[in-house]
């Protein structure tokens, strides 16, 4: 370590005044060192055999105990995703529907093409915000807990396999800008 402590000096010498905004210029600089000791690495120490390693074999693996997502924070996103917070007020969108007769749906539940061919309006925002909040807890439920899939069926719905069978999507765009890779 002896030997580096002037190099390591140096570095932070350099750093100091680059950051203050000094110039260096390498030609005006001579660095020199000298040493009279050359560093000796220790002698490996074996390890000490662990006795104890033998008792844990049979013992029962402990649950780890996972975090349920945070479902406010999902439906936080969905609002801002669908109608940015109730910011957007998009002529085309469902909020500026609901608003034009005198409801509320800032959380695009539905969409534009509704359910069964209705557009969802709420009577105001606590009970639009409790419908969602009660929808994405069922999904993450149904799902174990995965927020990809709790996100991407409510942005695009379901997706059909092979065999016509209902399921999830398992990643969407939707969800990757809530994780924040978009």
């Amino acid at each position: 370590m002896k030997n580096y402590l002037p190099i390591i000096a140096v570095a932070g010498i350099t750093v100091g005044l680059l950051l203050r905004g000094h110039q260096i210029q390498p030609e005006r600089v001579t660095i020199s060192f000298e040493t009279d000791n050359a560093y000796q690495a220790p002698e490996p120490t074996p390890l000490a055999p662990q006795a104890h390693a033998q008792e844990n074999v049979n013992e029962t693996p402990q649950k780890v105990a996972i975090a349920s997502p945070d479902v406010n924070k999902l439906v936080d996103y969905i609002w801002k995703a669908e109608s940015c917070r109730g910011k957007c007020g998009i002529k085309t969108s469902l909020q500026y529907y609901c608003e034009q007769r005198g409801e509320w749906n800032e959380l695009g539940y539905g969409g534009m093409a509704g359910v069964n061919g209705v557009k969802k309006c709420f009577k105001d925002k606590a009970e639009g915000w409790a419908f969602v909040t009660g929808w994405v807890e069922r999904h993450l439920d149904q799902f174990k807990n995965n927020e990809a899939q709790t996100l991407c069926t409510y942005n695009i719905g379901w997706d059909t396999n092979e065999e016509g069978k209902r399921i999830p999507h398992i990643n969407c765009t939707y969800y990757q800008k809530y994780i924040g890779a978009l």
